[in-house]
């Protein structure tokens, strides 16, 4: 039943008498396009040109070729071979060999012969009009904008800054070379805080600060490998180290001028600094005071913002005496450090001490509770006569102290 129903259906739309139909006329022009194929046209567009002795005019008379060009070609073929043959098949041709001086050149186009089954039917422009310049070459040195980069508070250590490479050479045509006054590296106006390194573009400028940018210049490099220092500022106090009054540092009193100086630094430096030192001196050279000028030098990695680099420094001491005392008293200690067996005797008798201290103190100090301390732990002493620096002990009296320290020396034997 059902195959009686289907003939039926087809019988009564005629479906069978169309699908044929279809299948000659789908025959029928398979037949027209490749077997009759008859002759077309298409035009080819855009195709850039083949500049014949283009390097022989650069390398003989340093001349170039200025702007883009491009020609386009209509070709007439069978339908099957327009639709094989691709633009970049085509290659068309312009002699630059006669041209010696920079100008404006209408010059002949050649296309490039193809196999029989292409006929050229036209190019336009029939002529190609081509523009040659002399080739130059100039080095500008890169520049970085910087104003406004660094927070408040902070600066650009410009002699920090590294740019590579440093200059840049630019070739092009002497009209656009000249035109161009700066190469110029452009960083992102934010207010940093921490210093910035990578790789960054460039730009051109003229001489009018204008960004040039059109242009057919060609540069060595793409991209500045750029690193710019980013330093805290900060006001820190300038002192002289005394040594030999750290008991009496409420005593000593320090003048400077300038008393403080404005400084920039890395961050992570800066913030662990409380004050500069321009120097050191004894406590025993400003007894009577002293007026000394120091150069103002600054740690590694801190910059002197202040300007200045010299500082006047008047020191002095205030409600101490002092006393010269002779002791014959010593102690010896750490003698097991000794090698077994060995015996040290002290030779010096008499000592000088210099005192220092308040005047209640130093009263209380004579020349039997000063000692030389001999310290016989620091150095393996061979046997045979030696000398050793020692330090001065007060037995019980505190608030004093012997200055002038490098002086102490007692000589002394191992037997």
């Amino acid at each position: 039943m059902k195959r009686k129903a289907m003939m039926e259906w087809l019988k009564k739309y005629d479906v069978l008498t169309k699908a044929l139909s279809v299948l000659i006329a789908l025959v029928l022009w398979l037949y027209v396009v490749n077997v009759v194929n008859p002759s077309t046209e298409h035009t080819y567009h855009g195709i850039t040109p083949v500049f014949v002795g283009e390097e022989t005019i650069k390398n003989s008379q340093n001349l170039m070729v200025i702007g883009k060009y491009s020609v386009d070609v209509k070709i007439s073929a069978s339908r099957k071979d327009i639709r094989s043959l691709d633009k970049s098949d085509i290659r068309v041709e312009v002699d630059l060999s006669s041209i010696t001086e920079p100008g404006t050149y209408e010059l002949p186009i050649t296309i490039a012969p193809l196999s029989s089954a292409y006929t050229i039917r036209r190019k336009n422009p029939e002529k190609l009009t081509v523009t040659v310049d002399r080739e130059i070459d100039k080095v500008l040195p890169v520049e970085i904008d910087t104003s406004s980069l660094a927070a408040d508070g902070y600066i650009v250590h410009e002699e920090g800054i590294t740019k590579f490479p440093s200059d840049i050479r630019l070739v092009g045509r002497k009209e656009e070379i000249d035109a161009i006054a700066e190469i110029r590296v452009q960083i992102p106006k934010k207010k940093q805080k921490t210093s910035i390194s990578g790789k960054m573009e460039f730009e051109y400028y003229d001489n009018n600060g204008k960004q040039i940018k059109e242009t057919s210049v060609v540069a060595d490099c793409e991209i500045v490998e750029v690193n710019i220092p980013i330093y805290r500022q900060k006001e820190l106090p300038l002192s002289v180290e005394i040594t030999g009054g750290e008991l009496f540092a409420d005593n000593i009193k320090q003048n400077l001028d300038p008393g403080k100086i404005l400084v920039a630094g890395e961050e992570g430096v800066i913030e662990k600094m409380t004050s500069i030192s321009v120097g050191r001196v004894d406590i025993s050279e400003i007894l009577s005071g002293k007026k000394v000028e120091y150069d103002l030098t600054m740690p590694d990695g801190i910059i002197n913002m202040s300007g200045r680099d010299k500082v006047s420094a008047t020191l002095s001491v205030n409600g101490l005496v002092w006393k010269t005392v002779t002791t014959s008293k010593y102690e010896i200690i750490n003698a097991g450090a000794m090698p077994e067996g060995s015996e040290v005797k002290v030779l010096t008798k008499r000592l000088k001490v210099v005192v220092l201290g308040t005047e209640d103190a130093i009263a209380k100090v004579n020349a039997e509770n000063v000692y030389m301390m001999v310290d016989l732990k620091s150095n393996v002493f061979s046997k045979g006569k030696h000398s050793q620096a020692v330090d001065i002990s007060f037995k019980g009296v505190d608030g004093v102290a012997a200055i002038g320290k490098e002086d102490y020396v007692v000589n002394f034997e191992v037997r």
